[in-house]
């Protein structure tokens, strides 16, 4: 890492444009990665190259542990699913899984290596009680694997703030790449 340049400190004055979900969550494709500029959304088809279970960072860990503890209800189960030539992985909740499973027509995981599927924008999810919007799977068909990287591009300055807030977190990496729970 010493080869590394060390970007700016971020000013006060910064003037920041888009969606807001841009800044706040890089490192995993959202619906944002699906949008764009004049704010309409566009369907991708991504080959599923790899299927995890995604480790939240430890400070998220504990909050998601107290809420399910707090609500009598069972942790969600997530998964970390990577696509073929693209960078951001997409954390999948229970919901989004049933999408997967329902354009592959496989319910075992482990099967969903070298499927195709169409990542389409649905406006009617739900967080928190309320429709934020998100993504959901549906059957690519033969419809070819979409060439743009699904990585929108993020403020630099705000990357640094988060990349500053990730290390004071407790010591935890913030952004967990999701590597395999073991």
């Amino acid at each position: 890492m010493a080869n590394e340049q060390k970007k700016a400190a971020p000013t006060e004055e910064a003037e920041l444009e888009g969606d807001y979900r841009k800044l706040l969550n890089r490192t995993h494709l959202g619906r944002w990665d699906l949008q764009k500029p004049d704010g309409t959304f566009v369907d991708a088809v991504v080959q599923i190259d790899s299927v995890k279970r995604y480790k939240p960072p430890a400070w998220l860990l504990a909050k998601k542990m107290k809420e399910a503890q707090k609500s009598g209800k069972p942790m969600r189960s997530e998964l970390l699913i990577g696509f073929a030539g693209k960078k951001k992985k997409w954390i999948a909740g229970p919901d989004s899984q049933k999408s997967i499973a329902a354009a592959t027509l496989i319910d075992d995981v482990g099967k969903w290596r070298g499927q195709k599927i169409k990542l389409h924008f649905a406006p009617e999810i739900m967080l928190g009680g309320k429709r934020v919007g998100g993504l959901r799977a549906a059957p690519a068909g033969n419809a070819p694997v979409t060439t743009e990287s699904l990585d929108n591009a993020v403020d630099e300055e705000m990357e640094a703030l988060l990349e500053a807030a990730a290390k004071a977190a407790e010591g935890e990496d913030v952004f967990d790449d999701g590597e395999p729970v073991t």
